[in-house]
């Protein structure tokens, strides 16, 4: 009886001293399978977000493009479809917008002649676009696409610049002049959980700003 107890004792404190050591591992491990799965979540919201806006305001054909009613509705759409982001996407206080940034652009066909470069009717290529943002000329309503305060600019190039000197094959070598892009570009500071004691890790693995974009035809 008495050998029993000892080794049942014995037991007992062998499997408490490998708990100890191995219990730190464990709560890292779960805490960096939660911080991963932020990660994943994060991503996929910034994606349909993109995708949703982009689809959504290339459909907004109910006023002409360029006045104050089409502005009003495509500020609105945008504004909707940011708030539907939530929690990701934060829209109340300061801090909160500083951790994003919504860029929408229009992509337009220029048809003047050497307007972009590698881009003309005159040598044959009709991917002349240029990129419409604000206060484009012809807009009445002079809108200003960008959302959120993140300290970023656009990927695709600036107002009015070329479109297809940045975005490449995305919109270059196409064979039909005329038609209208809509780019809705997405910047995200992802910040990783101050409760998890992974964060340098997983901060040292993930991008310091998350970024996607989708371009409609519309």
């Amino acid at each position: 009886m008495f050998s029993f107890q000892r080794k049942f004792r014995s037991s007992r404190g062998q499997a408490l001293a490998e708990l100890t050591l191995f219990l730190p591992f464990l709560i890292a491990l779960g805490l960096g399978a939660i911080e991963v799965a932020n990660i994943v979540n994060a991503h996929l919201v910034l994606t349909h977000l993109s995708r949703e806006g982009a689809n959504t305001v290339s459909r907004e054909g109910s006023n002409p493009k360029g006045s104050s009613a089409w502005a009003t509705n495509v500020n609105t759409d945008l504004s909707t479809i940011i708030n539907g982001a939530r929690p990701v996407i934060k829209n109340k206080t300061a801090a909160q917008q500083a951790q994003w940034k919504l860029i929408y652009s229009m992509i337009v066909w220029n048809p003047a002649p050497g307007a972009c470069p590698g881009g003309n009717l005159a040598n044959g290529q009709p991917d002349n676009y240029r990129i419409q943002r604000s206060a484009s000329a012809g807009w009445a309503a002079s809108p200003n696409w960008t959302y959120g305060s993140l300290s970023r600019s656009s990927n695709i190039g600036a107002d009015g610049t070329c479109a297809s000197a940045t975005l490449g094959s995305s919109i270059k070598g196409l064979t039909t002049t005329g038609l209208t892009f809509h780019v809705v570009e997405i910047f995200y500071d992802y910040a990783p959980s101050k409760l998890t004691p992974v964060q340098n890790f997983i901060s040292a693995l993930t991008p310091s700003v998350f970024y996607t974009r989708t371009i409609f035809m519309g």
